[in-house]
């Protein structure tokens, strides 16, 4: 049973009920007949697994002198390939649900790993699957894999453009260490010269020769993104808890800024409590290339002169 299937039973099943409702008591042949269907949406509908879905699945080819044609792959090159590919996309996924930790281990990475399912032809690849043979999940909410594929995907076809507000846009919020994984593939796959096409459930990316990851890497080096910590003087107009947001004056400046709160500030409704007073605020300014710099507010303002 997929979705549409389950929606519609259910519509179906409240049809037949509210005619049930309207039919008069007795052994009628049309009350019978509604009452057998009203039985048989019902055992249908409790046999549906809300947690089933369509596992996430992408396939990746790869092209260059670790590859001879449509025959094979180096073994060196494509298990590490895969393996610094999956390590990214198990970090992202990872990221959604929390900042990682700075060094060691990241806990729970393991279950956003990803599986070989088949070799790829068109150069020479893999077909890959999400594993998470017990996702808890409805039939409509992706995975975390499945939102970190669409993400890498999204943050590999910015750094193709020549658009740094584009990138910065697809890097807002990335964990550094998911960052330093998505580097690490693309140059991984320039010193051996090898491009690669990506293609998932939602579109593709393509690198059709090596000069595009020698751009990649620049654009995702750490020479390209800066990041600060700042202290200013502001007044803050506004915060949206829910969507951890707000927006900030800078004493002396007239821009009205935005910032994200971090995860971190466990009541952002209080800045809500203290709108136009002058404070002391700290920020994670980010500032790609010639992109607009993207604010993270790191701790609740100080409020006070």
């Amino acid at each position: 049973m997929n979705r549409s299937d389950y929606v519609f039973a259910l519509s179906e099943r409240e049809q037949v009920t509210k005619l049930l409702e309207k039919s008069p008591k007795g052994f009628s042949l049309g009350r019978i007949s509604l009452e057998s269907r009203l039985k048989n949406l019902n055992e249908y509908i409790a046999q549906a697994d809300l947690r089933k879905y369509e596992p996430t699945k992408a396939t990746i080819t790869f092209k260059g002198p670790t590859v001879m044609g449509t025959h094979g792959i180096s073994a060196t090159f494509g298990s590490k390939a895969i393996s610094i590919f999956n390590d990214a996309i198990a970090y992202v996924a990872t990221a959604f649900n929390g900042a990682l930790p700075s060094g060691g281990r990241v806990p729970n990475c393991e279950t956003n790993n990803l599986m070989i399912t088949a070799s790829a032809r068109g150069s020479f690849g893999f077909v890959l699957e999400e594993y998470r043979p017990d996702a808890p999940l409805g039939f409509d909410e992706p995975t975390l894999v499945s939102k970190a594929m669409d993400r890498t995907q999204t943050i590999l076809q910015a750094s193709l453009t020549d658009d740094d507000e584009v990138l910065t846009e697809a890097l807002d919020d990335l964990d550094p260490r998911a960052l330093d994984k998505i580097r690490s593939f693309i140059q991984y796959l320039h010193e051996n010269r090898t491009v690669f096409s990506l293609k998932t459930n939602h579109g593709s990316v393509i690198f059709r020769e090596p000069k595009q990851l020698q751009k990649t890497s620049e654009k995702l080096s750490a020479d390209n993104i800066h990041e600060e910590t700042i202290e200013v003087k502001a007044y803050f107009l506004g915060a949206l808890p829910n969507k951890r947001q707000c927006e900030f004056l800078v004493v002396g400046d007239t821009e009205v800024k935005t910032a994200k709160i971090s995860r971190s500030i466990d009541n952002p409704d209080a800045i809500n409590k203290n709108l136009g007073k002058a404070s002391h605020a700290y920020f994670t300014k980010k500032t790609i290339g010639s992109g607009k710099p993207r604010f993270v507010l790191t701790s609740l303002p100080e409020w006070g002169d």
